[in-house]
């Protein structure tokens, strides 16, 4: 904004001594009215404003800084400087001197460097993350990272394939049951009865014969892995990496 007055050496040089006292009141009111000028470019400070409220903060402008300033005990300072973006970027730095970058590229800086890659429960990257879009249908298996000994993080598993190991199944409580066994060959009555040769019954003939079962049973299958196309339901997620 334009001052009414240019604040310079020439501006604080009045009144000079020798000019006459009765120029007084006008100079003092001119340097009111230069300092409300510049004091309300980041306060609130209205002539016919409510004066309660005089003072005030609208906004913060900070001055591009060289460097960062040197620290000082129980101070910290927020401020702004050019980092080769073209764009001032906020910074700031505690007691001890550690320099904390606010923003980059115009945006937030995250606590992820740039590289970093998560998985998010959404359709569309996040901004200032992009998809990786060479992962695809896949599971997700969590490991301990190569550091402590576990699979590397940030890569495909070592084989992709797993082996169902030999188990057994336990199957308890069978009801009782009967089972239709149907004779197909030709059978003499004292195969069957012990009886007279020849009164026996013949081939095709139906018998039923009945057995009951109330125990346990149990079976064994061999390990093997088998492919199908079964997949349980699932939540779908995405992989991005931090720009």
């Amino acid at each position: 904004m334009a001052y009414t007055d240019t604040w310079d050496s020439a501006f604080e040089g009045i009144p000079a001594d020798g000019d006459n006292s009765n120029e007084g009141a006008e100079r003092i009111r001119d340097f009111k009215k230069a300092i409300r000028e510049r004091f309300e470019k980041d306060h609130y400070m209205a002539i016919g404003g409510t004066d309660g409220d005089h003072g005030e903060h609208k906004q913060v402008t900070l001055r591009k800084l060289a460097a960062a300033p040197g620290n000082e005990a129980d101070k910290g300072f927020l401020y702004i400087k050019d980092v080769g973006s073209s764009v001032m970027e906020l910074f700031f730095e505690d007691e001890d001197g550690n320099e904390i970058q606010i923003t980059a590229g115009s945006a937030l800086s995250a606590a992820f460097p740039s590289g970093t890659k998560m998985v998010f429960y959404q359709d569309a990257a996040p901004t200032g993350w992009t998809i990786d879009t060479s992962l695809d249908d896949k599971l997700l298996i969590v490991t301990k990272g190569s550091v402590a000994g576990g699979e590397t993080g940030g890569q495909a598993h070592s084989t992709g394939t797993w082996t169902q190991p030999g188990h057994t199944h336990t199957y308890t409580g069978i009801p009782a049951h009967t089972h239709d066994i149907t004779m197909d060959k030709n059978i003499t009555q004292d195969e069957m009865y012990g009886g007279e040769e020849g009164t026996g019954p013949g081939k095709g003939d139906t018998y039923t014969m009945t057995t009951e079962s109330t125990g346990d049973a149990s079976c064994t299958t061999a390990s093997g892995a088998v492919a199908n196309t079964w997949r349980p339901a699932s939540y779908n997620v995405i992989v991005c990496e931090k720009d």
